[in-house]
Order: C-alpha cells, then sequence, then structure tokens
C-alpha cells in the first residue's frame, strides 16, 4: 500500500508547518500535495518538507449559515473547483491511498491502511443523510448504502485509484444536480403563482402578510418540485439547527418594483429565505448584503433587521419562499406564537 497526502492551506504557516512534521516524522518520503486556497505563499514550508507546492489564486473556505454572503456552505463552481484540486493531488501522488490533511490534524504514529480500503475516516452517526436523498440517488445513480450518515472530514484516507476512476461520474451527478431550481424555475414559478393567485381568491390578501395563516409546502401540494425544495431545505435546517424537535413557518412573497419589502425582522430564532425569481435585487441586512441570484437559499438568524435593495429596473415579479424556523424550546404556551400554519420538520 502507498500513501500520498492532499494538504489545502490558507494562512496559518506555524499551524501547516506542525502538521506535515508530524506526518514527516513517520513518512518522510511519501509524495505531498500541499494547495493554497488563495492565501499567502507556503513556497518555502513546502521546500523545507519536500512538498509539491501547488498556489491557487481562488479562495474556496467554507461558509456556515451565519456567513455574511448568505451562502451556506459552497456553490456549485466551488465545489467542482475543490474536486477538480483533490483530483490534481491523487494525481500528482501517484498513489493507492491519500491522506486528507489539515492544519489541525496531528500524525502520532506510522500509518498502515489495508489494500481493499476504500476509505476510513471519523464516523459521524448525527450527520445523516435523509431517506428521500438516499432513494433518489439509489434509483437514478444506483447508489449502495452502508450507512445514512456522512462524515470525512481533515484526517481522513481515501482510495486514489477509485476516486480517479469514478471522478467523472461524480462530476456528472453535481453538475447535473446542483441547480435544481435553475433548471426547473419556469415550472416552479408557475406553480408558486397558481398558489399566490389562489391563496388571494380565497381571501388571504397579500401572501406575504398573510405568512402565519398558511403554509406554501401544503398548499404547492402535490407539486414533486416543492416536494425536492422541502427536503433540501429539511436537510440545511437540521444540519444547523440542534434540537429534536423543530417546525417550519413557509409562505410565499410575489412583489413588483414598488413593493419589495423596506426594513423589518422576525421574532423567530431563524428565518430565511429561497430565491426563485429574485429579479436584479439585494438584500441588505444591518452589516452585511446579499447579491440575490436564483436557486439560492439564504439561512441565519431571525431577529436581523433586513431589506430588499433594487438594482435596476424590472417589469416581472419578484418570487421568493420566506421561512421562519422554530425550535420547540422558544413555543408559547405549548405552540409556535402565532404560527398557524406551522408544521414539523420530521
Amino acid at each position: 500500500m502507498t500513501l500520498g497526502v492532499f494538504h489545502q492551506v490558507y494562512t496559518r504557516p506555524k499551524a501547516t508547518e506542525e502538521a506535515i512534521k508530524s506526518f514527516r516524522q513517520f513518512h518522510p518520503d511519501n509524495p505531498y500535495v500541499l494547495i493554497c486556497d488563495g492565501g499567502k505563499s507556503f513556497h518555502r514550508i513546502s521546500k523545507r518538507y519536500n512538498c509539491l507546492y501547488v498556489h491557487e489564486e481562488d479562495n474556496l473556505g467554507y461558509r456556515d449559515h451565519t456567513h455574511s454572503s448568505g451562502i451556506y456552505g459552497m456553490t456549485k463552481e466551488e465545489v467542482l473547483e475543490w474536486l477538480r484540486r483533490f483530483r490534481l493531488a491523487c494525481t500528482l501522488c501517484n498513489t493507492d491511498h491519500i491522506l486528507m490533511m489539515e492544519d489541525d490534524i496531528l500524525i502520532r504514529g506510522e500509518i498502515h491502511v489495508p489494500e481493499e480500503w476504500e476509505f476510513a475516516g471519523q464516523a459521524k452517526p448525527g450527520n445523516l443523510l435523509q431517506e428521500p436523498f438516499m432513494e433518489y440517488l439509489t434509483e437514478k445513480y444506483g447508489v449502495e448504502w452502508n450507512v445514512n450518515y456522512y462524515g470525512t472530514g481533515g484526517g481522513s484516507i481515501f482510495n486514489a485509484k477509485t476516486f480517479l476512476e469514478n471522478y467523472e461520474r461524480v462530476i456528472k451527478i453535481f453538475d447535473e444536480e446542483f441547480d435544481y431550481i435553475k433548471e426547473n424555475q419556469a415550472e416552479i414559478i408557475e406553480t408558486a403563482m397558481l398558489c399566490h393567485d389562489g391563496l388571494i381568491q380565497d381571501g388571504f390578501g397579500d401572501t406575504t402578510w398573510s405568512y402565519y395563516l398558511y403554509n406554501i409546502f401544503s398548499v404547492s401540494s402535490p407539486s414533486l418540485h416543492y416536494l425536492s425544495i422541502f427536503r433540501r431545505l429539511r436537510d440545511i435546517i437540521r444540519e444547523n439547527v440542534n434540537e429534536d424537535n423543530i417546525w417550519l413557518q413557509a409562505w410565499l412573497n410575489v412583489h413588483s418594483y414598488d413593493t419589495v419589502l423596506d426594513w423589518h425582522n422576525h421574532t423567530s430564532p431563524y428565518h430565511g429565505y429561497i430565491a426563485l425569481e429574485p429579479q436584479d435585487t439585494t438584500t441588505e441586512f444591518e452589516n452585511w448584503e446579499v447579491k440575490n441570484e436564483c436557486g439560492n437559499i439564504y439561512f441565519g438568524n431571525g431577529n436581523v433587521r433586513h431589506r430588499v435593495v433594487n438594482n435596476s429596473n424590472y417589469t416581472g415579479k419578484r418570487i421568493t419562499i420566506g421561512f421562519d424556523v422554530i425550535p420547540e424550546s422558544t413555543f408559547e404556551h405549548g405552540r409556535p406564537t402565532k404560527q398557524y400554519g406551522a408544521m414539523p420538520l420530521l
């Protein structure tokens, strides 16, 4: 068994050097690929410890749900770029397996990996994969599952040959599945307007200010597109809210150029929105702003004042799904306060 290393770094040279030293103590000659993620140069450290060094100008980083951009995790383009870098490391190392090293990983002994292992990493049973997601990938791509969670963070070891053999397939899946809302926008908006007009006819008035009286994910039933959006939103919320019992209130915002929302906030602990047809708008928060793009999901704290700003003239409707997330720990009198359309996130 041969072992190489993929180590992406940014701006912490001392931590990077200590991590590399711990590996080199037991594996002085193994291929080691150091890739800079748009930060300061690590050329000297790379040379000192016999590493192959690649300096990338673009910073991928990582965003949690509090990030000022409003983007959770990575964009599709960033995911594809990360996979390209990992493939580059696998190719340069030309080893059976590859270790995904990070600055906070300490190697305490010589690493022995059985040749038949596909990967080894930290088990994270709490990072659950949702059943509909697993069933979808099984039905469409023939994926066979042996666990229902994901893990493999820093310190994980992958079968490099298996990854390289399946790289094009992995890229194809990400390319086809990532932009669901963009690819199905016309049908999603058609359903949105049918729901909007139906609610108005039924006496709900403005669908934004009647937000607490209905839930767009029940009104839009049996749309499979809205079911897919709901499942994706549910997964994001479950990944970021560490409570068992969570309720979701979701509504439809349909506004013209001169009726977009001014400064306001939400009393729920968490709030967000999904851009179906954002037009040329920006959502301004108190300390940051988000340039709205079709398909983006924003998720953050609910008590932050924000408003919508038009960047240029447009004649159509700006359409988003707004949502509040209410953990059971915040209930008053045993129920979400004035959220009559709230549904449980099972």
